[in-house]
C-alpha cells in the first residue's frame, strides 16, 4: 500500500509566522494611531465621517479625547458622529460634557434638547430650552425649536406662541418659517403653511424639506401641478443624500400624473414664492405678539401637556458647532 501521509512539518510554522505578522501589523497600526497628532486624527475622522464610516470617526475622536478630555470641538464632533450612527444617548452625553465645561454654551443646550426630543424625553428637552433662555432669551432658535416639543405634546397654544416668537426674533432664518410651516401643515391650515414655506424657500433655496412639505400642502389642496414641481425640486437637491425619501417623492409625482426627471434640472426661480390659488396675495396675518404673550412664550413652564401628537418627518440641522455637519437642533 502506498504511503499517503501528508508532510505537514513546516505548515504550522508558516501559520505561526502569518499570525505573528498580522499581530505586528496591528500593533504598528495602533502605534501609528497613537503617534498621530490630534489635528491629524480629527482630519481623518472627518474623512471617515464623510465616507459614512461613523464608527471609525468615533474611534479617532476617542483617541483625541483620551488625550484632551475637555477639547470641546472634539466633543461636538464625536457627538455628531454618534448622532449619525444612531447612538443618541452617547451623543447627548457628549453635549452634556460640553455643558459641564462651559455652562453658557447655548448651542450645546439646543443640540441636546433636539436629541431629547427624538428620544421623546420632552421634560429633559424643555429643561434644556429653559437653560438656553436663561443664557439668551432673545435667541429665536430656542422658540421655533421648543415649539416642536409643545406640538409633540399636543399643546397647540404653547407651540404656536413659540413658533410666532421664533419668527419674530429670527425673521431672516429659513428654519423659523419652516418649523411653523410644517406645524400649520399638520394642523391642516394650508394657506398659512404655503405662505411660511414660501418664506423658508426664499431665505434658503436649498431647503429641500421645505419643497417637500410645500408639495404636500399643494397635493392636499388639489393643486397637482405645483405639487409635482416641488417634489421634483426636492429630488434635485436630495437625490444623492436621501435616496429613500427621493424615491418616495418620485412615486408621488407618478401618482399625481407626472413624470419625474433625473437631476439636475433647474430649481424654481431663486426659491421665489409660488404663485398659486393657495398663496394669498397679502401675507398671512399671524397677529402681533403682545408683550404679555411674548413673556408667556419665554416663561412657558405652564405649557406642559401629557398627550402628544407625532412630530414632523424632518428635523433640519442648524447649529454650526462641530467640525462635521452640525447636529440638528431644529433651529
Amino acid at each position: 500500500m502506498a504511503d499517503i501521509r501528508v508532510k505537514t512539518g513546516p505548515t504550522w510554522i508558516i501559520g505561526a509566522l502569518v499570525i505573528v505578522l498580522v499581530l505586528v501589523l496591528v500593533a504598528c497600526q495602533q502605534d501609528t494611531d497613537a503617534n498621530l497628532s490630534s489635528a491629524l486624527l480629527i482630519t481623518r475622522a472627518q474623512s471617515h465621517y464623510d465616507a459614512g464610516d461613523f464608527n471609525l470617526a468615533i474611534e479617532d475622536l476617542d483617541i483625541v479625547l483620551e488625550r484632551s478630555p475637555d477639547q470641546v470641538d472634539a466633543l461636538y464632533s464625536r457627538s455628531q458622529a454618534y448622532y449619525a450612527a444612531g447612538q443618541l444617548d452617547e451623543a447627548a452625553a457628549d453635549l452634556g460634557r460640553v455643558i459641564e465645561i462651559n455652562p453658557s454654551d447655548i448651542n450645546a443646550y439646543l443640540g441636546r434638547a433636539f436629541i431629547y426630543r427624538l428620544l421623546e424625553d420632552y421634560d429633559a428637552a424643555l429643561a434644556d430650552y429653559r437653560s438656553a433662555i436663561d443664557i439668551n432669551a432673545f435667541d429665536g432658535r430656542i422658540y421655533y425649536s421648543r415649539g416642536q416639543v409643545f406640538a409633540a405634546q399636543g399643546n397647540d397654544s404653547a407651540a404656536l406662541e413659540d413658533f410666532n416668537a421664533g419668527v419674530r426674533l429670527a425673521p431672516d432664518n429659513s428654519l423659523a418659517y419652516y418649523n411653523r410651516g410644517i406645524y400649520y401643515l399638520e394642523q391642516g391650515n394650508l394657506n398659512a403653511a404655503v405662505t411660511d414655506l414660501n418664506d423658508a424657500i426664499r431665505l434658503d433655496p436649498n431647503n429641500a424639506e421645505a419643497y417637500y412639505r410645500r408639495a404636500e400642502a399643494f397635493e392636499q389642496a388639489g393643486d397637482p401641478e405645483q405639487a409635482i414641481e416641488d417634489y421634483q425640486a426636492y429630488i434635485n437637491i436630495r437625490f444623492l443624500s436621501n435616496p429613500v425619501q427621493t424615491e418616495v417623492a418620485r412615486q408621488r409625482i407618478v401618482a399625481l400624473g407626472g413624470e419625474p426627471t433625473n437631476p439636475p434640472t433647474p430649481l424654481p426661480d431663486s426659491g421665489a414664492a409660488v404663485e398659486s390659488d393657495l398663496a394669498p396675495d397679502e401675507p398671512f396675518d399671524y397677529g402681533d405678539i403682545e408683550d404679555g404673550g411674548f413673556d408667556d412664550a419665554i416663561d412657558a413652564d405652564d405649557f406642559v401637556a401629557t398627550q402628544g401628537a407625532e412630530s414632523g418627518l424632518f428635523g433640519p440641522p442648524i447649529t454650526p458647532t462641530a467640525f462635521f455637519t452640525p447636529i440638528p437642533t431644529d433651529g
